[in-house]
């Protein structure tokens, strides 16, 4: 406090003075607590709003970048891992076949197209194709493994490398079989067997366009299913010419029926 004789004056001069001070305690009244306290929401209201904005103007400013990798995932059999983006995923081939399946981690993140199994065989169609290898002149070999394909591909699934097998299968087996016909004396028995071969080989390409077989279609890409086709096709048009080559004489009235579809159809 300030004092002087200013403010309080001097009544008596050359006396000495003092001063007494007091002080009371009391609570501050109610309404002084509400009305301190009520603006206090709608300043951190304001502030919160404009902290977002703010926040939200710098997010869109940031420029965003592609992923990185593309996730793992289980298609056909096959397990892909995380595979990082321009890069080719290798795993192993479907269970009760060996090699490597294959698709490719685009840029943006996402598998491109379907797996490639063009590389997954079985061991079953290994030991077919090197029967007719080490026995090139033995037509008993080649029309049971004719049978054999026939017969498996009615009742299981194919992956795309057993199509491009099989394909190559057939080729050699007609190769082997027209070369061990022609060499052979005609005879009723040996056209006979002719006969059930090509019936095999028909059956065989009806076989691999039904529902059954499409995914396999699917494993490779266009190039190799129109190199497929046309082998088997081409095989089965060749061995059909050289039976009625060589049909004996006594035959040559007979009449062949044969039933198949009339190509391969778009997969």
């Amino acid at each position: 406090m300030y004092v002087k004789n200013e403010v309080f004056g001097d009544a008596c001069p050359e006396t000495s003075k003092y001063l007494e001070f007091r002080f009371i305690c009391v609570s501050p009244p109610a309404t002084t607590t509400t009305t301190t306290t009520t603006p206090l929401p709608t300043t951190t209201t304001t502030s919160t709003s404009t902290t977002s904005s703010v926040k939200s103007s710098l997010t869109s400013l940031l420029p965003t970048f592609p992923p990185k990798f593309c996730q793992p995932k289980f298609e056909r059999e096959v397990q892909f891992g995380k595979t990082e983006t321009g890069r080719i995923a290798k795993a192993q081939c479907p269970i009760n076949t060996y090699g490597e399946a294959e698709q490719f981690c685009s840029i943006t993140g996402k598998w491109e197209g379907l797996p490639d199994l063009s590389n997954c065989v079985s061991i079953w169609i290994k030991k077919l194709d090197d029967d007719i290898q080490n026995s090139p002149e033995d037509p008993i070999i080649h029309f049971e493994t004719m049978k054999d394909l026939f017969t498996h591909s009615r009742r299981h699934k194919l992956v795309g490398g057993e199509l491009i097998k099989v394909s190559s299968i057939v080729e050699k087996v007609v190769y082997n079989y027209i070369n061990i016909m022609k060499s052979s004396t005609k005879s009723k028995e040996n056209h006979h067997q002719s006969r059930e071969m090509n019936k095999f080989l028909v059956d065989l390409i009806n076989n691999l366009l039904s529902p059954l077989q499409e995914p396999a279609w699917k494993d490779i890409n266009s190039i190799k299913q129109r190199n497929v086709a046309s082998k088997i096709l081409d095989s089965s048009e060749k061995l059909l010419a050289t039976i009625f080559s060589v049909t004996p004489t006594s035959e040559s009235s007979m009449t062949e029926h044969f039933d198949a579809l009339p190509n391969i159809r778009a997969i």
